[in-house]
């Protein structure tokens, strides 16, 4: 709370501030967990190639591909 009381009173934030940028943080430490399991797994390549499809597949939607 110290921290919290610190970053309101000398930085300005407010508390809805401070509790989405925890969120953030959170949900990031997740994700980096969650990446790090499937390189330990070997699932990486796998995952390299999906969104490269996915990225085409979006290019292909919005007409964004080469003409």
């Amino acid at each position: 709370m110290h921290r919290q009381y610190l970053l309101m009173r000398e930085a300005g934030f407010t508390r809805g501030q401070i509790k989405m940028a925890s969120v953030e943080a959170k949900r990031a430490a997740k994700q980096r967990e969650k990446t790090s399991r499937r390189v330990v797994k070997g699932l990486q390549p796998y995952d390299e190639m999906i969104e490269k499809m996915n990225r085409r597949l979006s290019k292909l939607g919005r007409g964004g591909g080469k003409k």
